[in-house]
């Protein structure tokens, strides 16, 4: 859903990013925006991770041995909130509710301009497009809280006092939150996540896990997996009452397969940013960049062979006019959907069902996830037509845990407009209506 600047509000045009373009170097933050490093540190190291304590309850470790990198954790001072607007997402079916749904849009809005008005027939964004008017079975948005049902229909939403009540945690304390980066990404982009974070929730601890950043990011992914869960542990067992974990991109894949093979994590919420959740397949700026010779239609040839399993993005591209291949080569995302049988599939599923809640975001305009409705699970058939999450395989047959999450009421969401793949950790908009709210 292409948009000129021109049909956007002036207030709103700074927050829409275009997508990545070709590069011959992993990219960098969104332009205008400024990217901040480690502050300083002191002693204090953790047995098995070096690492040092930041002012202001931040932990940040270390290298752990054998892997490249370290976490960091940053604070920041407390900024003007931004306005914000209320988005549509049309052409998306999401999960039904039995009244209007409201859309988290990305973009301000102005104070004094009203917030999004429920209609029985539709949802108006306010302060968008003038006369958008999207139904409300199509948006698929976060309640704080929902009470639990089965099927497609998610509760309505708190009303706003009762749900700014829920965000305050007793005694001003929340549980750390852990970040997983995506390809070519590393700790220093996420510095605008983390002042978010710490201006919202100060004092919360905040870790960017640093590890296989920018080139190492194509390493096989259970290469990856292994490295963020041994990053991961001593966060986990400092952390008594549980620890939330956001994965970007390709680190939402990550971060399932990690949870699904640590039987004994006490992860709390898991949100899943923009990350392609039920696989790749598509001409993107990325692909051309990684593979010249390649188009989508080709790749397969390299991307099922021993070879191709080698590169972290073949771990997880779905060509779904070789879907036998796919089966019987991919040795990552075939296995955590559960899609091709293995001994530790009921194991698996066990664990991911650890979580209390599983939030997936994504929007049309991200520019590099394709289809973008793999971020909420959806993909396409043999026909390239797009099959939300409820007709795929994966949640008919709940081989991981999808439709059990969703049955009781632990599956939340965001279908944003107008937001741009490498914009999605820096949107402040995006941060208060789609993250914010399970951060408690």
């Amino acid at each position: 859903m292409a948009r000129t600047p021109g049909s956007l509000p002036d207030a709103w045009v700074h927050s829409r990013m275009p997508g990545p373009r070709p590069r011959t170097r992993p990219p960098h933050p969104i332009p205008g925006t400024q990217a901040f490093g480690g502050g300083p540190r002191s002693s204090g190291v953790d047995p098995g991770v070096r690492g040092s304590q930041s002012p202001g309850g931040t932990q940040a470790f270390g290298r752990d041995p054998g892997v490249r990198g370290r976490t960091q954790a940053f604070g920041g001072p407390k900024v003007p909130g931004e306005p914000r607007r209320s988005g549509e997402d049309p052409g998306v079916r999401g999960f039904q509710s039995p009244v209007g749904t409201q859309a988290f849009g990305g973009g301000p809005r102005r104070p004094g301009t009203p917030a999004t008005t429920h209609t029985t027939q539709g949802t108006q964004a306010s302060g968008g497009n003038p006369g958008v008017r999207v139904p409300a079975s199509q948006l698929w948005m976060p309640p704080e809280r929902r009470r639990g049902g089965g099927g497609a229909a998610l509760a309505p939403l708190l009303a706003p006092p009762l749900l700014l009540l829920l965000l305050v945690a007793p005694g001003g304390s929340h549980r750390p939150v852990v970040i997983v980066h995506g390809l070519f990404d590393s700790p220093s982009d996420f510095q605008h996540l983390r002042d978010f974070i710490n201006e919202s929730h100060p004092g919360t601890p905040v870790t960017v896990l640093d590890l296989f950043d920018r080139g190492a990011s194509l390493r096989p992914l259970w290469v990856q997996v292994e490295g963020f869960r041994r990053a991961l542990a001593p966060i986990m067992a400092n952390a008594g009452d549980g620890v939330h974990l956001l994965g970007y991109s390709q680190g939402g894949l990550i971060s399932r397969a990690l949870l699904a093979t640590t039987p004994d994590h006490n992860v709390r919420s898991f949100i899943s940013l923009a990350a392609p959740q039920m696989g790749q397949y598509g001409d993107t700026d990325y692909l051309r960049w990684l593979f010249p010779r390649h188009m989508k239609s080709n790749l397969y040839r390299l991307c099922y062979t021993p070879l191709g399993q080698g590169v972290s993005i073949c771990n997880y591209w779905n060509d779904p006019h070789h879907r036998d291949l796919y089966l019987n080569s991919s040795d990552f995302l075939a296995l955590i959907n559960g899609e091709k049988m293995h001994p530790n599939a009921s194991e698996w599923k066990r664990n991911l069902l650890r979580i209390q809640s599983l939030v997936l975001i994504g929007g049309p305009d991200d520019g590099v996830i394709t289809p973008w409705q793999s971020s909420l699970f959806g993909f396409y058939d043999a026909n390239e037509t797009v099959r939300e999450m409820h007709k795929q395989e994966v949640y008919a047959q709940d081989t991981f845990g999808l439709r059990t999450l969703e049955a009781r009421g632990a599956l939340g969401g965001c279908a944003v407009p107008g937001v741009g793949h490498t914009a999605w950790h820096s949107h402040r908009p995006v941060y208060e209506r789609c993250i914010r709210p399970w951060l408690t």
